[in-house]
């Protein structure tokens, strides 16, 4: 991951990459993971990570010329979904629900409570808002075409107030 190219730059990287995938679809997926979980240690574990995404709309169409404008990008409560010990075919899942015609996206993190505490979760969720609000949403000023991905903040405001105040008392 190069962090001084724009985020299109990254998406063309990326759609470059799922193109090559699947020339390779034809592997056995469950032994591709049971293959890869031999190589896998303490310092190197081996976390199964899925994305997916539900479009309301009757048409997906992404124009590369046409960056899409959110007008709201709004977090699903994880606490409506139960965690009863619940154990997950994937370690974490990002679930992604986009309407184009609202101009909305939704998402919420279904994981194993095995591996993950609801407060790590939730503060990757927030994480996860900031990053769509500065690539997304109406307001953001971050220009996908030109400004490096490295501009792009996860830091939280109260973690912001915190190395503020840090900063400040180092004087």
């Amino acid at each position: 991951l190069d962090p001084h190219q724009s985020f299109n730059e990254l998406i063309k990287k990326i759609d470059k990459l799922c193109s090559n995938i699947k020339e390779n679809a034809f592997y056995p997926y469950q032994q591709l993971i049971a293959y890869a979980r031999k190589f896998s240690s303490l310092q190197y574990p081996f976390n199964q990570v899925s994305l997916r995404l539900y479009i309301e709309d009757d048409q997906w169409n992404l124009d590369p010329n046409n960056n899409l404008i959110l007008k709201q990008i709004y977090l699903t409560n994880h606490q409506l979904f139960p965690r009863h010990d619940k154990l997950t075919p994937i370690d974490l899942t990002l679930n992604i629900i986009g309407n184009l015609e609202k101009q909305t996206l939704s998402f919420y993190f279904d994981y194993s409570n095995k591996l993950f505490e609801q407060e790590t979760i939730q503060t990757l969720a927030l994480r996860y808002q900031k990053l769509l609000k500065h690539l997304f949403d109406v307001s953001s000023n971050f220009d996908l075409d030109d400004e490096p991905i490295y501009k792009l903040s996860i830091i939280l405001s109260d973690e912001e107030r915190l190395m503020h105040n840090i900063n400040l008392n180092k004087d």
